[in-house]
């Protein structure tokens, strides 16, 4: 293998162009149609080659100065052409097929966590043992805007037969909660997520991953960082409902978990997810990937489209 090698984690799902998905961050879906193909070409070509074509030429602007050859194509092609290895922490159950993927893209599985021994349960702990089902509302930790999600969605699902926990909330930040509502700043979701039957989330892609592992299916709202894109994978691999806004309401909420709950169809995926997910072991694969990249075996040749 020529030139320095080099490796790359994509924490995110991947931002790689292809001629069957549309551009990064629009959160559509990629469609295998006639149609659909004509549009990605077309969105493609119009932010790729015209719309971010300054951040392209800055970076040859910097590259020249540092003595580098100009990039032939657009910045965001390169950034994952260049490495030699890229380790996409998914499987293809939850990432978007292309035919145009480059032999050097790897999925490794995604990063699951560790069991937390340290964990000591919060005093309502034992409402999880109800027979209803329990329904985790989750924000993250950088969109932690509360009226985002997790308010509107204590707000429908308030005295619903139901147990809803909701978290990263501070103590007496929402004020007076209703009775089947519990919060807190932190759980370890390696101890909480055994007991939910629904996920809301705002759409990070760790924590989507995480119950995807449980086989939990989702209700999906979010549109900053990477979450629209997370939501349209969601919808597409059929494992939850993504409802399109940064900010739902509270009857929508309400109507999506419920709808979740009632059509087996969403966890079936979610199950189907899971068992995908559970044939990976991500620090082995990309451990096997950097030694063999250690020895110099190079990847194939990218298919064409």
């Amino acid at each position: 293998m020529k030139g320095p090698l080099s490796a790359e984690i994509s924490v995110l799902p991947p931002c790689l162009p292809s001629c069957d998905t549309a551009p990064y961050g629009l959160g559509l879906l990629p469609g295998k149609s006639c149609i659909a193909r004509a549009r990605n070409r077309l969105l493609n070509f119009l932010i790729l080659r015209i719309l971010l074509r300054d951040i392209t030429v800055h970076a040859n602007r910097i590259r020249h100065r540092l003595g580098l050859r100009p990039l032939t194509g657009p910045l965001f092609d390169r950034m994952f052409q260049t490495p030699s290895v890229v380790m996409i922490l998914s499987t293809p159950a939850f990432e978007y097929s292309r035919r145009d993927q480059p032999g050097h893209f790897h999925f490794v599985g995604p990063i699951l966590l560790e069991p937390n021994r340290a964990f000591q349960a919060p005093r309502w702990w034992s409402a999880l043992s109800e027979p209803e089902p329990v329904i985790l509302v989750n924000q993250g930790t950088i969109a932690t805007v509360l009226d985002d999600l997790i308010a509107p969605a204590i707000q429908g699902l308030r005295d619903q037969q139901m147990q809803v926990v909701a978290v990263p909330v501070r103590d007496g930040q929402l004020g007076e909660l209703p009775g089947n509502v519990h919060t807190d700043l932190f759980i370890p979701f390696d101890h909480l997520l055994p007991h939910v039957d629904v996920m809301v989330t705002n759409g990070g892609y760790g924590g989507t991953q995480l119950a995807l592992a449980h086989g939990i299916p989702l209700v999906v709202a979010g549109e900053t960082e990477d979450k629209r894109e997370v939501a349209a994978r969601v919808e597409w691999s059929g494992a939850g409902i993504n409802l399109r806004k940064q900010r739902p309401s509270p009857q929508a909420i309400r109507e999506a978990v419920k709808e979740v709950l009632e059509n087996p169809a969403y966890r079936r995926h979610a199950k189907r997810i899971q068992a995908d997910f559970a044939k990976y072991d991500a620090p082995a694969r990309a451990a096997e990937l950097l030694e063999a990249l250690a020895r110099g075996e190079g990847p194939p040749p990218p298919n064409v489209c």
